[in-house]
Parts: structure tokens; sequence; C-alpha cells
């Protein structure tokens, strides 16, 4: 889909590497599509990398639910503090008096 009118289009003429479109505002836009198909298999390329890892991700999640933990890397934080018994250290570092440090 060509972009970029904002009103009808009079005329458009496909050559082997251009797209030349006329419009109602007057302007005569080109399109050079002389690297079109090189970009085309390069977002391909990406977006299939992109759906492989989203699908990896979502096998470890349900991996990982499956064998019991809700959010095993996050129910670390929650724990207790061995050191000083306080639950919520990493907080009261960052807290003086209920407020944030600048």
């Amino acid at each position: 889909m060509l972009h970029g009118f904002g009103s009808n289009l009079f005329s458009v003429a496909i050559g082997f590497d251009r797209i030349v479109c006329g419009g109602e505002e007057g302007v005569i836009r080109i399109w050079n599509f002389s690297q079109a198909l090189e970009i085309e298999q390069r977002v391909r390329s990406l977006r299939g990398i992109r759906l492989e890892n989203r699908m990896r991700r979502r096998k470890l999640q349900t991996e990982m639910s499956a064998k019991g933990g809700q959010g095993g890397q996050c129910s670390v934080a929650a724990k207790k503090n061995q050191m000083n018994s306080d639950k919520n250290s990493w907080h009261n570092k960052r807290r003086v008096n209920g407020k944030l440090k600048a």
C-alpha cells in the first residue's frame, strides 16, 4: 500500500522499478522499488526470527509454570533477606522516610 496522499489519486503508472502517482493535490510522487525485493526479504527474515524468539519464550514460560513455579525469577526477590530479616530490603535501600532518593 502506498502512503502519502491525503486525497484521491488520478493516475498511477507502474514501471520496472518505480511507481509514479499523481493526485488531486497536484503533486506527483515517485516510489523507487529497485531494492524492494532485498528489503522485503530482510524484513521477512527479521519477522521470522522475532516469531521464533517469541515462541521460545512462550515455551519456556509454559514449562516453568508446569513445574509449579508461578514466577520463578520474581519469587526470589520476595523472599526474606537472611542477613537482616528484612522482607523488602531493596525498597528500603532506595527510600528515605517514605520518599524516593533524588
